[in-house]
């Protein structure tokens, strides 16, 4: 995990601030039904990657043996309706709990802490400031954590690190401060929420008014910008002066000044190419699928790279182009 100088000075201070021997290590079956209390936490309980992956894990488990509490974090004491996602989240829970921000972090502790866990799940740690806060406390026997970040947390209070064969090299354990668990196959599927009636390719690329013609090679890269980091502008030129008649497409950010710098980087770095990469505006949830659908081709974002844009569209693109690992 690399830290900048201050970030590894705040980790430091949330390391010394929490109590690493909160509770026992030790499984004790603590809730009343004799089953195995496990605890999922996040802000990304909707219609979000993350979110998706846990419903599928949620929906798997055995619950003759698992008792599942769901700790919802949310930004406002009230926060507008989170889509089919969360409904599906909270109604395969036992118990659903609310963690709002503005409580403040020790208050939300407190409310995972008297939940008794055996196991707590963090459906990501690094993508926001109160789950990453959370996860230095030990809030139950065994703290796991998982792809919803592919990434490991650096914190000594996160056990396990549960990932996938196909996903790490031999050596991979040296790259997590969390002991590596590694599965055969990717077994967390949820069915993708796929539009009934999507646009054909004429519709699709006239709504967006982007000039396709009939020879032009689509690219698609629908990641979150921050993911677009400089070591991939490279990329972006070599496929476009390989392919003269290629086109990326990339979505809008909801931050008009991050998209905004990432295109003047870009016309600073592959000047040449520029003008066949396109920011497209915001996508509704057809129009979305639809690219995946007719895109030529799905690019994966490097160094970090995708989820459920580039592993799950619901008419995949005749090719996925991706690095191969270096690790």
């Amino acid at each position: 995990m690399m830290c900048s100088p201050s970030g590894t000075h705040v980790h430091r201070m949330l390391i010394d601030a929490c109590d690493p021997n909160l509770r026992p290590l030790q499984l004790c079956l603590q809730g009343n039904s004799g089953k195995i209390k496990v605890g999922f936490s996040s802000m990304f309980f909707k219609t979000h990657a993350s979110g998706k992956m846990i419903q599928a894990i949620i929906a798997g488990l055995d619950r003759e043996r698992f008792e599942v509490v769901v700790f919802c974090i949310k930004e406002r004491f009230s926060d507008p309706y989170m889509g089919v996602v969360a409904d599906r989240i909270r109604n395969r829970a036992d118990t659903y709990i609310e963690l709002p921000k503005p409580r403040g972090i020790e208050a939300m502790r407190e409310a995972v802490e008297a939940e008794e866990l055996d196991i707590l799940v963090y459906g990501e740690i690094g993508m926001d400031p109160a789950n990453y806060a959370l996860a230095f406390a030990r809030l139950a026997p065994v703290q796991v954590m998982t792809h919803g970040h592919a990434s490991t947390s650096g914190i000594p209070n996160v056990d396990y690190f549960v990932s996938y064969k196909p996903f790490e090299a031999p050596d991979a354990q040296k790259f997590y401060s969390e002991r590596l668990v590694t599965f055969s196959d990717f077994s967390p599927y949820y069915k993708p929420d796929v539009p009934k009636n999507m646009p054909s390719r004429a519709k699709l690329f006239g709504d967006l008014k982007v000039a396709v013609g009939a020879k032009t090679t689509v690219f698609i890269c629908l990641q979150t910008l921050f993911k677009l980091t400089p070591e991939f502008d490279p990329i972006f030129e070599a496929i476009l002066k390989r392919v003269p008649d290629g086109l990326i497409l990339m979505k809008a950010f909801r931050s008009k000044e991050v998209q905004e710098r990432l295109m003047a980087r870009l016309k600073a770095t592959v000047p040449g190419v520029i003008d066949r990469v396109v920011m497209l505006p915001g996508l509704n949830a057809a129009n979305w699928n639809g690219l995946l659908r007719h895109a030529d081709v799905v690019l994966d974002s490097y160094p970090f790279g995708a989820s459920e844009s580039a592993g799950t569209p619901p008419h995949p693109a005749e090719l996925l182009l991706a690095l191969e690992p270096t690790r």
